[in-house]
């Protein structure tokens, strides 16, 4: 899973986003929805492939995913798609799961290959191998961190974001001690990188990217 983020402002009745530059018109816009999408997905892409690792797409139903993923093919001379859910190609992943290897392919250039559903497949889920959870903490105090992972329904670690603040969230330090788990904070700032003590327990600080790009 890779981080990113999207922004989105108006500027003198301009909409600014990457790569999409739009005037706000009263019965509507210049570009159409799927042009909007293009243009933003792709440079989301540019983004997340950079660091030339297996990408993990989540979220919730109709949100998305596999149109993403369908833009982004047609940027390939090379592209395989695959979907669980259809019978011939499951049968293919389990008799050999390398089988993507042997398709025929139209030159030399790297292949996209997109697997979709892939969270149906034994002890998968969305977060990848196992049985992972992602979760949300708030308390009456309204008190928060951003992400818990759970494994097995068991605490695993705890996840804060900040665009800039390199000090630990006070929220953070607070449920780390009740967890009594390992505690991140990531920075959308490069070059951040320290270690700092929470009683018996230490909290990370760093580059979101640096972080994300260290990930399996």
């Amino acid at each position: 899973m890779l981080f990113f983020e999207v922004s989105i402002r108006w500027i003198d009745n301009i909409m600014v986003q990457p790569n999409i530059v739009l005037t706000k018109l009263g019965y509507g816009f210049i570009l159409s929805d799927m042009e909007m999408k293009r243009g933003l997905y792709k440079n989301i892409w540019e983004r997340l492939s950079a660091h030339q690792q297996m990408v993990f797409i989540a979220g919730p139903r109709q949100a998305g995913k596999t149109t993403f993923t369908q833009i982004l093919a047609e940027d390939f001379n090379n592209s395989l798609y695959f979907n669980w859910d259809i019978l011939d190609e499951k049968r293919k992943l389990i008799e050999n799961p390398s089988f993507y290897e042997e398709v025929h392919r139209k030159d030399n250039s790297v292949p996209l290959i997109i697997f979709d559903e892939l969270h149906k497949y034994s002890n998968w889920n969305d977060l990848g191998l196992g049985n992972l959870a992602l979760h949300y903490i708030r308390n009456r105090e309204k008190e928060e961190v951003d992400f818990l992972i759970s494994n097995n329904h068991n605490p695993l670690i705890l996840i804060e974001t900040k665009l800039s603040d390199d000090h630990a969230s006070k929220s953070l330090i607070k449920f780390q001690r009740v967890l009594n788990i390992p505690a991140v904070q990531l920075v959308n700032r490069r070059h951040i990188c320290k270690i700092i003590s929470n009683d018996n327990l230490r909290i990370m600080i760093i580059s979101a990217d640096h972080w994300l790009s260290l990930l399996p």
